[in-house]
Order: C-alpha cells, then sequence, then structure tokens
C-alpha cells in the first residue's frame, strides 16, 4: 500500500489490487478497508469504494468512511 503512495497510473493500482487481496485474509481491518478505499479511488471504482466504505464502517474507521462517502456523494468520473 505504502509503495502505491509513490506510485502513479496503472503502477499504483495493481500495487494496491496485490495489497487488497493480501490484506483480506489478515486480522488487520483497518489496513484492509485503508487499501480498499485507496483501490476504489484510484481505479475511479464505485463498487470498490462501496467494499471499503462497509470495511471502514466495521471498523470504526470515520475519517475513511467520511472519504468514501464524499467520494461516492461527488460521484464524479466513478463507474
Amino acid at each position: 500500500r505504502h509503495a502505491a503512495a509513490v506510485s502513479e497510473g496503472q503502477h499504483a493500482a495493481s500495487l494496491l489490487a496485490r495489497a487488497v487481496t493480501y490484506l483480506e485474509h489478515s486480522p488487520c481491518s483497518y489496513e484492509h478497508a485503508r487499501a480498499r478505499v485507496e483501490y476504489g479511488l484510484v481505479t475511479r471504482s464505485r463498487k470498490e469504494l462501496d467494499r471499503g466504505l462497509t470495511l471502514a464502517r466495521s471498523c470504526g474507521a470515520t475519517g475513511l468512511v467520511r472519504l468514501a462517502t464524499n467520494t461516492l456523494e461527488e460521484g464524479r468520473g466513478l463507474y
């Protein structure tokens, strides 16, 4: 996830996809939620942002909830 933060475009998306896959089976629910929201932001995916929002709510990550919610409500460029 951290490597993706200093990468751009498809490379960042690929790194975040790997982080999401790895963290799906991890007990670190906050890190999984964060990776999922970041992946949704980079890929502009409504589905991934929704999944990240659900995870963020389940672990009480209010900042991530706010970020995902605001992005989904704006809806610009999401598919």
